[in-house]
Order: C-alpha cells, then structure tokens, then sequence
C-alpha cells in the first residue's frame, strides 16, 4: 500500500475473477470512497494517492480526486488530478 493511506479499492473483472485496479486512498474521518453511476461508468470520489491497472501501471502518479471504472470489468476508464 501507498505511505500515508488507510483504505484501497480494489476492482474485480467478473467475467475472468482477475484484479483490474487497485487505489490507495486516505479516509477521512472513517468516510469510504463515495460512488455515483454515471454515463462513462462508477464515479468514485476519495482522496486517492495512486491508481494502479492491472499490469501494475499507476495511472494517477500524482494522485486523484475521483475516478471512473467500468462496472463490467472494474478496469479504469478514467482519473482527475
């Protein structure tokens, strides 16, 4: 895990069982991440320090605000800074 973080959410692609992104985040006073279902996918809004794809590639290196995942395969479609 990332120095600094409490909690990651980790997706799983339900079709193959196999891990498709892991993201560090810091919880702040307890709060999860919070999800909302848009047209791109699920929101999620934490403070993430990283978000890691499948192939070990962090695709936030400087961390993010939210990102959004394919709710199908749970890789990431995308992140904001």
């Amino acid at each position: 895990m990332t120095p600094g973080t409490t909690d990651a959410l980790v997706t799983i692609d339900s079709t193959s069982g196999l891990v498709t992104a892991v993201a560090p985040f810091v919880a702040i006073r307890g709060a999860a991440a919070v999800s909302s279902k848009t047209a791109n996918g699920l929101l999620y809004r934490a403070k993430f320090t990283a978000v890691y794809d499948a192939h070990g590639k962090n695709l936030a290196p400087n961390g993010a605000s939210s990102i959004v995942l394919d709710p199908t395969h749970g890789s990431v479609v995308s992140t904001t800074p």
